[in-house]
This record gives C-alpha cells, sequence and structure tokens, in this order.
C-alpha cells in the first residue's frame, strides 16, 4: 500500500482503500495533482469527503484547487462538498471556481457557484482564444457560446469590461470557440442577440447583486419568484447574507411584485453594506410598481454613499422612473450621475435639451462630463448638442472626450471632436489613436491615423504596438508604416507581437510590408527565429526543438524548404524526441520533400524507430520507397521491424513492400505480445484480414517464445476472420504458460475462457478433441459461460441444425451477415465446406436478407451433398424474406427426392414464428401453381384463348407483385427501409439525368452534323493543296535559281521533311526533289557523305544546301550544315 494506491483507489472511488492509504494523504504527484483532486475530478463524494480535511487548499502545477476541477467536471454533489473550503482560492491566471465551472459548461455548478459573480481574472489566459486580465464568467460562457449559462449570469456581469476594454458581447463576436473547439469567425450571433444591450456602442447596465454563499430558504424562493415557498418560510424573514442582502431584496432586483409585498411589513428600511434598500435596487432596474409599493416605508432613505432611489435610477439608465423621483435628488450635491449625462448616454435629445441649462459643465465622481457619456452611449446628436464640453479630462486617467468615442468606436462623434482635442494624451500619454487601434475601431483609426500616427506613450508603445497586442489585424495594417519604432526596452513591433503569440497579426503586417509572402518578407528582414515561432505555432506537436527545415516540410512550404535544406546543421538534426526531418516527412506523407532528406536514411530516434518505420505505421506507401532499399533490415528497441508497424495498423500495401524481412519475431515482450511474435501474429491479433492474406505465404506456422501461433493471438482478441485464413494452424497446443492460458492449450480452449460463442462455433470442428497438459479439454474453460458451455458440451460432428461446420471466410461473414466483408470477400463465391454448404445457404439459413440478395447471383442453384438448396433451408428456418429472394430454386429436389414445399409442409408447425412459416408455405404454393401451362397444351388453345389467358396470367402476376412488395415492406427493418427509400429516390434521379441526357444527345448531334460539314469543307481545301504540291513536283524538275527557290518557299506547307514529315526548319537539295528537315539532315550527313533524291534517283553531291526558316529567309550554307 502506498501513495500509487491511494490515487487508484480515489480515481476509482474505492473508499475503502482510501481510508487505508490516508496516511500517504497530502502528497502530489508529477503534475502535482492529489488524491482529492483525481476523486473530485471524477464525482467520487465519499473519497472527497473523506480526503477534503487532509488536502484542502492544495493546488496544482496551474493552481487548480480540487474544487475548481469538480466544478470544471459538473459534479455537483463534490463541489457542495468543497464549497466552504475552498471558494476563495484563485488559480495562477485568478481564474475563479465559477470560471472552472463555466468552462466545463455544468449549468448545476455555476448556480452553486453564483456567489462569485462579477470577479475578474488577473492574468492572461490561452485557450485557443486570448482571455486578457479582468475576464468573467460571462465572458467565458459567451465566448464558447453557452446559451443558459449566459442568460444565468448577464444579470450579475453585463456591463463589466476587461483590461483591454473588452465586454461579453465582444467576446460572443470575436472570441468565438464552438463546441468541438474551433475557431468561429462568425462569432455566436445567438449569444450576440442575448447581450445587445452591452455592445460596444450602449452604455453599462445595471447589476444585480450575487446571492449569498449560505442563502436561506427565504432568499432562494424568492429569487426563484416562488411565492408558495416564501409564505411557507416566512419565519426566516429579515434574515440577511454576508453582504447584508435579504430576500426581499432580491425579489427587488427580479421585480417579483407580489413577493416584495408578503415580505414588506418584515423586511422593509434594512439596508445591506453598500446602504441599499430594497427600493434603490428596484430602482435600479427600473421596476417602477416595486418603487411606489415601497413609497412609503423607504421614501427618502439613502446609502453609504448619500445616494437616494433617483440616482440609482439614473445609474440603471432609468430615465422615466428617475424623473418621477425628482424630488428625492440632492441639486447641490456634485460628482454624481445627473439626467443631463443619463440622457447624454442615452441619446434622449429631448430631456437633455431640458436640463441642459441646468447641469451643463458638471462632472461625475470620475470627472466625466455629459459629452463623455454621450460619446460613450456613441449617441451623435447629444454630442453634436454638448460641443462646448470639449477640453475637459477625467480625473483618474486624464481621458478625454475622443478618446472615449475612439475606444468605443463611435467614428461619427470621432470625426466631429477631432478638431477640438486632436494630439491631446492621457495620463500614460496615451492617444485618442492608441485607444482606437486596441479596441478594433477601423474607422477611428482610419480617421485619426493622419493626426496622430508616430506618437508613443509613457513606455514608448505606438498604436501600432496597441493594435498588435490586442491582436487588431485591421487596424495594424492601416498602422504599419510604424513598424520601424522601438519602445524603450528596444523592441520593435514583431518583437512585441511574438512575444505576445499575435502571429497572425504578425504575418499579416510581414504580408503588407514586403508586398509578398510573409515567410519571404520575414527571411529577407533576417527574421528566423521569428519564422520558426510562428511556424511552432502553427503545427500544433512542434516544439522549441523542431528546426525551421522540419517546419518547413510540415506546413508545405518549399521556399522556406528549398532555403534551409542546405544550411549547415538542419540535416541530422534531431527534435527532443530523436525525430530527423526525414522521420517527419515520412509520418506525414510529405513525398515532395523525401529526395533531399534521404541523406538522412538510418537515423533513429530514442527508441531506434526509423523512418521507414514511421511511414509504414502511418501507411504511406509512397514515402517507403525512397527509404526502403536502405533501411528495411533495422528493428527498434523491441526487435520490431517496419513490416510489423505496418502489419499493426492493417496497411496491406505497405506489408506487400515490406515482405522481404518476413519471418523475424519481437526480441522483447511488447504488450501482449510474447518474445518471437512475428508480424502476421501482430496482424492476426489486431484482425486486419487483408494483412493476415498477404503474410500467410511467408509465416504460416511460425511460434513465438510460448509456442502460440497467429491463430492463438486471433483467438485471443476475437478475430474469426483471421482464425478461419489461419485454419491451417489449428490443432496447434501451447508449448508453456502464455498469457494466462496453460501449457497444452489451444485457440478453441482460448476462445472457450473468453466465452466467445462466435469463436467457439467456428473451431469446434477442429479442436473439439483437444486437452491442455492436466487434461482439461475446452468445456472446463468455458465453466464461467452457460451458453458455450452447452455448445461444447452438446457438440456432435453429425450436428447438421447449429451449422458448426468449419468454414471459409466468405461462408462465415454470410453465417454473420457482414455485407462489407461479404462483397469484400465475393471472389471466393462457390466454395464450399466439407458437407458442400455455400455461403448462400449459411446466410439463406441465418435469414440475412441482404446477404443472400448479393450472392444469389453468384451461388443460387447449387445444391449440398444432401441435395439441399439455400431455398430449402431459408423455408425450413422459415425466412420468408429469403425464400422471396430464392424462389428459382423451387423445382430442385433433396436425394430423398422433396422440394422446398415438401420440407416446409412437412415441418411440425413448432417453428417460433408460426406465421413465418405459414407465409413461407404460402409464398412457394403461390409460385408453383402461378406457372405457365406447357406448350403443348398452348398450342391447342385459339388464338383469342391464348391471349385472354395471357391477359389473366398478366393481371394474376401484377397482383402477385404488389402483395409480395407489401410483404416485403413488412419485412423489411427500419435501416432497410430507408435504403429502399434512398434506392427509389436514386432512381427517379437517373430517370431525371437520362431525360437531361437525351436532350444533350439531341445538342450533340446537332454539333456532329456542323463537325461533317466542316470536314468535307476541309476535305476540298487539302484537295486543292495537294493539287497544288503536284504542280510543284512538276516544276521542280529544273535546277532552281536563288530566286525561283526564293519562290518557292512561299508554297512552305506543301514542303515537309521526307524523313520525318516535319515542316519546320527546312532543307532543300538542288535537285528540288530532296528535302529533310534541319535534325534529319544533320543526322544524315554523319551517316553518309551523298545524298540520293528518291524521285530524280540523282546522286547530290554539290557543296551548297538551301536552308529555309520561313518564306522571307533564305540561307545559303556549306554542305553539313551551316548557320
Amino acid at each position: 500500500m502506498g501513495f500509487k494506491e491511494l490515487i487508484d483507489a480515489a480515481t476509482n472511488g474505492d473508499l475503502d482503500i482510501v481510508t487505508v492509504n490516508l496516511v500517504h494523504a497530502g502528497q502530489r504527484d508529477p503534475i502535482g495533482w492529489t488524491a482529492l483532486m483525481y476523486a473530485a475530478r471524477n464525482g467520487h463524494a465519499q473519497c472527497v469527503t473523506c480526503l477534503v480535511n487532509r488536502e484542502k487548499g492544495m493546488q496544482n502545477e496551474e493552481g487548480a484547487t480540487a474544487l475548481m476541477i469538480a466544478a470544471q467536471f459538473g459534479n455537483g454533489d463534490c463541489v457542495k462538498i468543497l464549497l466552504s473550503h475552498e471558494l476563495d482560492i484563485k488559480d495562477l491566471s485568478g481564474f475563479t471556481p465559477l470560471m472552472y465551472a463555466v468552462q466545463g459548461g455544468s449549468e448545476e455548478c455555476v448556480e452553486l457557484l453564483l456567489c462569485q459573480a462579477g470577479q475578474h481574472s488577473s492574468g492572461l489566459v490561452e485557450d485557443l482564444r486570448y482571455y486578457f486580465p479582468g475576464t468573467t464568467a460571462l465572458m467565458l460562457a459567451a465566448s464558447r457560446g453557452k446559451t443558459k449559462l449566459v442568460r444565468l449570469l448577464k444579470n450579475y456581469e453585463i456591463g463589466l469590461r476587461d483590461s483591454n476594454g473588452h465586454s461579453a458581447y465582444w467576446h460572443a463576436t470575436y472570441n468565438a470557440i464552438s463546441a468541438n473547439r474551433e475557431l468561429l469567425s462568425n462569432g455566436h450571433p445567438h449569444i450576440c442577440r442575448l447581450l445587445n444591450d452591452e455592445n460596444d456602442h450602449s452604455a453599462p447596465l445595471a447589476r444585480k447583486t450575487p446571492p449569498s454563499i449560505r442563502p436561506t430558504a427565504l432568499m432562494t424562493a424568492a429569487l426563484k419568484g416562488d411565492l408558495q415557498a416564501c409564505r411557507e418560510v416566512m419565519g426566516q424573514a429579515r434574515g440577511q447574507d454576508e453582504n447584508g442582502m435579504t430576500a426581499m431584496m432580491f425579489a427587488s432586483e427580479f421585480g417579483y411584485v407580489e413577493i416584495v409585498t408578503l415580505l414588506r411589513d418584515k423586511e422593509a428600511k434594512i439596508k445591506n453594506k453598500g446602504g441599499a434598500t430594497a427600493r434603490m435596487l428596484a430602482a435600479r432596474h427600473g421596476h417602477e410598481e416595486i418603487v411606489h409599493l415601497l413609497d412609503d416605508s423607504e421614501k427618502d432613505m439613502r446609502d453609504v454613499g448619500d445616494w437616494s432611489a433617483c440616482d440609482y435610477a439614473l445609474v440603471g439608465n432609468q430615465l422615466t422612473l428617475a424623473r418621477q423621483l425628482m424630488a428625492e435628488y440632492d441639486y447641490n450635491r456634485g460628482s454624481r450621475v445627473t439626467f443631463l449625462m443619463v440622457a447624454a448616454r442615452m441619446g434622449n435629445i429631448q430631456v437633455l435639451s431640458e436640463f441642459r441649462e441646468n447641469w451643463k459643465n458638471k462632472r461625475d465622481a470620475n470627472g466625466m462630463t455629459a459629452l463623455m457619456y454621450a460619446a460613450e452611449g456613441g449617441s451623435v446628436a447629444c454630442a453634436r448638442e454638448l460641443i462646448d464640453e470639449t477640453g475637459t479630462a477625467t480625473k483618474r486617467d486624464e481621458c478625454t472626450s475622443l478618446m472615449i468615442a475612439a475606444r468605443n468606436g463611435s467614428t461619427e462623434i470621432v470625426e466631429l471632436l477631432m478638431t477640438r482635442e486632436k494630439g491631446k494624451q492621457d495620463s500614460k500619454h496615451r492617444t485618442a489613436l492608441m485607444y482606437a487601434a486596441q479596441a478594433g475601431s477601423v474607422g477611428c483609426v482610419r480617421l485619426l491615423s493622419g493626426e496622430e500616427k508616430g506618437s508613443a506613450d509613457d513606455d514608448g508603445y505606438t498604436a501600432l504596438m496597441h493594435a498588435v497586442i490586442a491582436d487588431q489585424v485591421d487596424c495594424a495594417l492601416i498602422l504599419k508604416d510604424e513598424y520601424n519604432y522601438r519602445n524603450r526596452a528596444g523592441r520593435n513591433v514583431f518583437d512585441i507581437g511574438i512575444a505576445e503569440r499575435r502571429f497572425d497579426v504578425i504575418k499579416a503586417l510581414y504580408a503588407a510590408i514586403g508586398g509578398k509572402n510573409w515567410y519571404e518578407v520575414a527571411y529577407e528582414m533576417g527574421d528566423y527565429d521569428y519564422i520558426r515561432q510562428i511556424l511552432i505555432n502553427d503545427v500544433p506537436e512542434a516544439n522549441d526543438s523542431y528546426t525551421l527545415l522540419m517546419l518547413s516540410l510540415l506546413t508545405d512550404n518549399d521556399f522556406l524548404f528549398r532555403k534551409y535544406v542546405g544550411h549547415v546543421g538542419e540535416l541530422s538534426a534531431k527534435t527532443s524526441d530523436g525525430r530527423t526531418a526525414l522521420v517527419l516527412a515520412a509520418m506525414h506523407n510529405k513525398i515532395q520533400f523525401m529526395t533531399p532528406l534521404t541523406l538522412e536514411c538510418n537515423l533513429h530516434d530514442k527508441n531506434r524507430k526509423t523512418a521507414l518505420m514511421y511511414a509504414a505505421e502511418r501507411g504511406n506507401a509512397e514515402c517507403m520507397a525512397y527509404i526502403k532499399e536502405a533501411e528495411i533490415l533495422r528493428e527498434d528497441v523491441n526487435g520490431k521491424t517496419a513490416l510489423m508497424y505496418a502489419a499493426e495498423n492493417g496497411h496491406a500495401k505497405c506489408v506487400r513492400e515490406l515482405l522481404n524481412v518476413a519471418g523475424r519475431g519481437l526480441k522483447r515482450r511488447l504488450d501482449d505480445a510474447d518474445v518471437g511474435a512475428t508480424a502476421l501474429m501482430i496482424a492476426a491479433k489486431n484482425g486486419h484480414v487483408d494483412c493476415v492474406k498477404v503474410l500467410i505465404e511467408k509465416e504460416l506456422g511460425l511460434k513465438d517464445k510460448a509456442g502460440a501461433t497467429a491463430a492463438m493471438y486471433a483467438a485471443r482478441n476475437g478475430h474469426v476472420g483471421c482464425v478461419i485464413l489461419l485454419s491451417e494452424e489449428l490443432h496447434y497446443a501451447l508449448e508453456d504458460e502464455w498469457n494466462g492460458y496453460p501449457r497444452g492449450a489451444s485457440c478453441l480452449m482460448i476462445a472457450a475462457k473468453r466465452g466467445d460463442r462466435d469463436m467457439v462455433g467456428v473451431l469446434l470442428p477442429k479442436e473439439h478433441d483437444m486437452r491442455d497438459y492436466l487434461g482439461n479439454a475446452a468445456d472446463h474453460y468455458a465453466k464461467m459461460h452457460k451458453e458455450v458451455y452447452d455448445l461444447i458440451r452438446n457438440y456432435t460432428k453429425d450436428e447438421d441444425d447449429e451449422f458448426v461446420t468449419f468454414p471459409t471466410l466468405l461462408i462465415y461473414y454470410a453465417s454473420i451477415g457482414d455485407v462489407q466483408n461479404v462483397r469484400a470477400n465475393i471472389g471466393d463465391s462457390g466454395r464450399v465446406t466439407s458437407d458442400g454448404k455455400t455461403a448462400l445457404m449459411y446466410a439463406a439459413a441465418k435469414g440475412h436478407v441482404p446477404v443472400v440478395r448479393i450472392l444469389a447471383e453468384k451461388e443460387c442453384g447449387k445444391q449440398d451433398k444432401a441435395g439441399w438448396t439455400a431455398l430449402m433451408y431459408a423455408a425450413k428456418y422459415a425466412h420468408p424474406g429469403c425464400v422471396r429472394q430464392l424462389l428459382r430454386e423451387a423445382d430442385l429436389r433433396t436425394l430423398a427426392g422433396e422440394t422446398a414445399l415438401d420440407i416446409i409442409e412437412s415441418l411440425d408447425g413448432d417453428t417460433e414464428d408460426i406465421a413465418k412459416q405459414v407465409q413461407c408455405q404460402k409464398l412457394l404454393s403461390d409460385h408453383t401453381s402461378s406457372e405457365l401451362p406447357y406448350a403443348a397444351n398452348v398450342a391447342l388453345c385459339s388464338q383469342l384463348e391464348i391471349n385472354a389467358g395471357l391477359a389473366a396470367q398478366y393481371r394474376r402476376v401484377q397482383q402477385e407483385f404488389l402483395r409480395e412488395s407489401k410483404l416485403l415492406a413488412n419485412d423489411l427493418t427500419a435501416e432497410q427501409k430507408g435504403v429502399l427509400k434512398e434506392l427509389i429516390e436514386k432512381r427517379d434521379e437517373c430517370d431525371d439525368n437520362l431525360q437531361r441526357l437525351s436532350h444533350i444527345n439531341a445538342q450533340e448531334t446537332g454539333r456532329l452534323n456542323d463537325l461533317k460539314r466542316s470536314h468535307k469543307e476541309y476535305e476540298g481545301l487539302s484537295n486543292e493543296k495537294k493539287k497544288e504540291k503536284t504542280r510543284l513536283e512538276e516544276v521542280s524538275n529544273d535546277i532552281h535559281t536563288r530566286e525561283k527557290s526564293m519562290n518557292l518557299t512561299y508554297y512552305k506547307d506543301a514542303l515537309q521533311c521526307l524523313s520525318c514529315r516535319d515542316a519546320c526548319r527546312r532543307v532543300i537539295y538542288p535537285c528540288n526533289h530532296l528535302c529533310y528537315c534541319y535534325n534529319c539532315h544533320r543526322m544524315s550527313a554523319e551517316r553518309e557523305n551523298e545524298y540520293r533524291c528518291p524521285i530524280c534517283i540523282d546522286v547530290c553531291q554539290e557543296n551548297a544546301v538551301f536552308r529555309i526558316f520561313d518564306p522571307h529567309e533564305l540561307t545559303a550554307a556549306p554542305h553539313g550544315g551551316g548557320k
């Protein structure tokens, strides 16, 4: 017993073992996990209770606690136990248990942890997307598209923003991840609709107070709006949670008027920790009826900041209600939100005009003016009315109205305020352009870039740097001219982008700066390490040990591959796990890069695994061709060859290429494969029938160290098809103990111990008489499996009904109804068992109609040694669907002279489904009675009688067809009906296609007629050309002068080379009959010294020939060539 046993027990929920090993509690495994964490992950509440006092508060390497893990995996019972122990702990990034629950998507856990709503993270987190400091649970839910969780959380966190000013609405739009963890470019529209009030152009909304961790039953009922439950627990009235909230306050926030009425007399005038009353909370959320309901008891009350219900209504943007409560507003108290500010933020120009003179130039507690509120709300009309308030800045960060408008993407307001406030900087010397770039406000960036580009803040960061850090690609491209600037630390925008992992922005910047592919620009700029970092990000499996050569081939980057393949140190370099570039190319089937990488042949990884082994493992036969000769004899540390890797993974094509090393065995035990196991055994163990077929020729009959054969490996793993192929290895016995089976055990015993009925049924005819070294037969091994035990005990060799005769591969697949494998092995049709049974007979006896339909064309009409047909077996076992398919065998008889109809009529009616037996009998009877009369009888009838008989026969056949169709539909399974419907639809589609083809055929016929006409015209032109050629031959008997030859060349198309019939670059000899192309002329000059004309039979030995290039060029040159 020890720590490992404690971890295993906690993982599996074994409370007894956990209790025994409690002394080891408090330890961590290599990744920092405790036993409590494993129990919490798997939802073992009893184990959590047992361990919580010993391991509470412990965190793993990422700072996660057991509560966070339980919340992420949706184990609500464990969350309830851990709440009081670990609620206040955050992980290294400041994530709370509530955020973990959101990531896991558990609605139950989120409800349990709602008390943490409103809290922000403290660090940058990367999870497909980036989550900046200040991220909330609502932002995570919005990013992941969790609709129910967004509805739960938005009441408490709507309007909150992270450190980059992004809201949950922004995360749903630009930071979206699908349920399958894929990046979504179009966001989550349904989440955006839920959070529409929060988009970047609206004012922050009022939020409800998160519920207590330990709410009373009355509070819980009030939160749910359950009036009846509230009545039952009225004794808990006036109770407050740690925030001072009462049940009536919760009801006021959610607008439950009846519950507020019920609790008014008990809980009126109570304040929470902030001094707010139920009436104030109702005012903030716009519940006018509740506000007036509480007028008598809570009117004129103020919170700790001296705020009234009117102030709360203003903060909640409830302008109409605030106007009703104006009597409570203190006009003389400054530094608070005014009616003018709220009207400006909401874009209510009418109210703004009403209050403008009374409250102009006023500021709230943060120093914000009404103009700033208008800029924040995006109201252009209000901003235009308040334009005189420009030039002021907020108290905290000295932010101007222009900066606020830029941050919120209000392009029109930015354009309005530019002339008055451009160039101004906040307390950290950030400009409006920087705010716009950081927020991704493309329109604002375009407007401001001409005025404020080139400025830097206190840390030396430019607007471009801010855009890159915020991952704003479009803004970065507008500001690309700032790429040469450096911050105070001496880093340029590329340094910052790579450090912040903003690879998409950096790629876009490189491409925009150089006007070509980003990697070409980066290479020319010498940013090799940045290229490497970007490519590592693009290749999920890559790490820092990957070289640029490896990364370029993994990303199919031919440019970088050509640049780095010759670099010193690139070839022969290895990754941290020992893989070379050749190994990676072979793994990923990068055929185009294999040739230059063959220099790395015979290098291997830490397990001595070569590139050929990786290619064989993945089935990359094309890559194998480059390295097979060099590495085919290599083995890994276990003695495993490339052939074994191919066989293990079922790549038959690769197995065929590697057969030269067949016969080798493993040098070490690997999983359940013993020393000496061959490729055939490994293929059989994994059930790869195609590989077994290939390897039988080379490795059949080989044994491993314990004497196990490939058939035993197949039997142990339940692969009947492989056992059938390996039938020649049956009747072998183990020579030593093997995987829990004793010496002398056979394949049948192995299958019996596993309880594999199908396998036992196949093996019984071959091995029923075998015994192990203790004298035990197969039934001894099957004692735990009653069905298999009875099958073995009751087996007799002449038992026809159970079809236990050893089958072929096709017969086995037919007997179990495996349509796909029946099609794959259809080439074996016609082969029979020792008693003459075919695959069709097996399928018919088992009632597999689709298989019968496939095999009927190949094996219909065949009879076994007793004369039985497939139809007879289908009739005996009452399978009407099969009987219909095989009616063509109705006239065949057994050796005893019986037909299928005789067989079914002789049954005693004890078939399980008597209705199907009757149906089969009727099918056979109707088929027999529907046969046409003999020809002799037809000849004696009159023509009128014959016609009447044929018409009646046709009607009978039609009726039979309709009836059979209905019966067939009843026999079909739901899946088969679907297939039938598909076939009918395809038939209709084929009819439509046939009509379209007919139309196309008509069009093509018209085109063919046009071609025929064109051909006739071409023949006419050809005849004219031939006549002209004849005329030229007639006039060429005389030796042509230079001028005549010049004229002759104008008939260029008539002159062709006598050797290759080429018509270009010709050479004419003085007799004017002999004409060669220039290439043939040169070849002839090398072979012989004279030229004999085939027409005039004259020998041309003159020293000059004419070379003709075109009708306007004629050059004399010495014999044998010339320029």
